[in-house]
């Protein structure tokens, strides 16, 4: 963004172009906060930073910093491939032919980029309140489609900004696919979390006080969650928004490339194959995607209708069946899962860094001393504030909500429990602290960067600015409303 000397920038210019100046990529902050995260651990734990430390008889193990990193690096590898499993076949489902074409029409619905950002914004959130994985790759995929659109409509459409609202839009999601409200719902799954040499609550055993199942119309159906849903929306797409380049020279189409991208895309399918070989016609058959789709809906559908539960490796199953069927042939899926790949790079090969974040916080005892300087300002009223604001400050290490749950449910629980204060609540606010500084973090906006070609450092402005609003809103909420 360019002026002259005699043009004053107005504070959101200047903002943008400081980001644009001083923001490194996305592995540069995975390294980064790998290096904050020790210096903490070496300046409040007694952590030493080579050498093991020699436990006192009877106590816990006591690990360098060195030895944490390594033993976390590794540690969420089964939930890495969980997580790319979910964007892949996200993605397969959303770039289907019948699902693209139905994308395709409705992206040419909008006919400026006021429209476009409204019309990704009603449809986006509520597919992401189901499920985020879901909601992540058809956002994306309509989202390039509205983009795609608009340049043969011929209206300009500012690419960092629609990806930001995109992005932004994933700050609201507090809705049943998130991991505390699904774990919640599972029967004895949150008192797996409490340890048992955890006390008593006023002369009764924790397990006794902290509810056995909290159902998803205690946690994420509650009247006041989808209000705060609702409203978060509207304030986080407003300050966006409001953040939109005013000059029409300021705004940047996307690229000629990313256009080529998804024209290339859209062509997957819908060109007849060459049927030459006995191979080659059963590649590109519905009759193996027919029995192998078929059997695999069936045994799943059997194993809702006898368990009832869902967890990451059901739905991915679920997800890969539906791809499966939507994509028609082998040939078709395979295509399919290849042009998705790329939206799951950068959670492939920076997970094992968040993960080594995760191991400093774990093994050094780093965890506790956060969490115990929380807990010395706890009250019945003000725990779920306290309990959000802690997990915001935890997620800009711990980005990932799987891995984040388990680090900070296990003393959540226990202080709900103590304070008395409704479980449904305190999943509420874990969720909220999950999602709301996202838009500082580049982790969850890795497959929006990769599949519209941006930097990280062209969105951070409007997403920064979203997520602030989003926080001060979840603030009020969790302050005098759910208490």
């Amino acid at each position: 963004m360019s002026s002259t000397p005699l043009q004053k920038r107005t504070f959101a210019e200047s903002f943008i172009r400081f980001f644009d100046r001083w923001t490194p990529n996305s592995m540069v902050i995975a390294y980064v906060l790998t290096a904050v995260v020790a210096i903490l651990a070496l300046i409040l734990t007694p952590t030493p930073f080579f050498s093991r430390s020699v436990a006192a008889p009877g106590a816990p193990m006591a690990y360098s910093l060195v030895e944490a990193w390594g033993m976390g690096f590794w540690s969420l590898l089964e939930l890495a491939m969980q997580m790319a499993l979910i964007l892949i076949t996200g993605s397969v489902i959303a770039s289907s032919p019948p699902v693209r074409r139905f994308l395709q029409k409705v992206a040419r619905l909008p006919n400026n980029m006021g429209q476009a950002v409204l019309l990704v914004t009603a449809i986006v959130p509520l597919i992401n309140w189901f499920h985020f994985g879901l909601g992540i790759m058809l956002g994306i995929q309509l989202g390039r489609q509205v983009v795609l659109a608009a340049k043969q409509k011929g209206y300009k459409l500012h690419n960092p900004l629609f990806v930001a609202i995109l992005y932004g839009t994933g700050i609201t999601g507090i809705g049943i696919s998130q991991i505390a409200p699904i774990l919640g719902a599972s029967p004895g799954a949150l008192h797996r979390l409490i340890f048992p040499h955890n006390p008593d609550v006023g002369g009764t055993p924790i397990h006794e006080v902290l509810p056995y199942v909290v159902p998803l119309s205690q946690s994420a159906f509650l009247i006041q969650n989808i209000v705060m849903c609702v409203v978060v929306l509207i304030v986080v797409f407003g300050v966006i928004w409001i953040l939109r380049p005013r000059k029409e020279s300021d705004i940047v189409e996307a690229p000629d490339a990313l256009i080529a991208e998804i024209e290339g895309q859209n062509k997957i399918g819908m060109e007849k194959p060459a049927l030459t070989t006995p191979a080659s016609r059963l590649d590109n058959s519905i009759v193996p995607s027919l029995i192998i789709g078929g059997f695999g809906l069936v045994w799943v559908i059997r194993f809702f209708i006898v368990s009832g539960r869902l967890d990451f490796n059901n739905f991915n199953m679920l997800m890969i069946i539906i791809g499966v069927l939507l994509c028609g042939s082998p040939n078709q899926f395979i295509r399919s899962v290849q042009a998705s790949i790329a939206a799951t790079w950068g959670i492939i090969i920076q997970f094992p860094f968040y993960a080594g974040i995760f191991g400093l916080l774990t093994f050094t005892g780093l965890n506790e001393v956060i969490v115990q300087f929380f807990r010395g300002f706890a009250t019945a009223e003000n725990w779920p504030f306290i309990s959000y604001v802690y997990t915001s400050i935890v997620n800009i290490a711990v980005p990932s909500g799987g891995p984040k749950f388990f680090l900070v449910a296990p003393h959540a629980l226990e202080v709900s429990a103590y304070l008395g204060v409704d479980t449904g609540t305190m999943l509420i606010s874990y969720v909220a602290g999950d999602v709301s500084t996202n838009g500082f973090l580049p982790f969850w906006a890795l497959p929006y960067l990769a599949m519209f070609k941006l930097d990280f450092r062209k969105i951070l402005p409007y997403t920064a600015f979203g997520s602030i609003a989003a926080y001060i809103i979840f603030s009020i909420f969790l302050l005098f409303i759910f208490p």
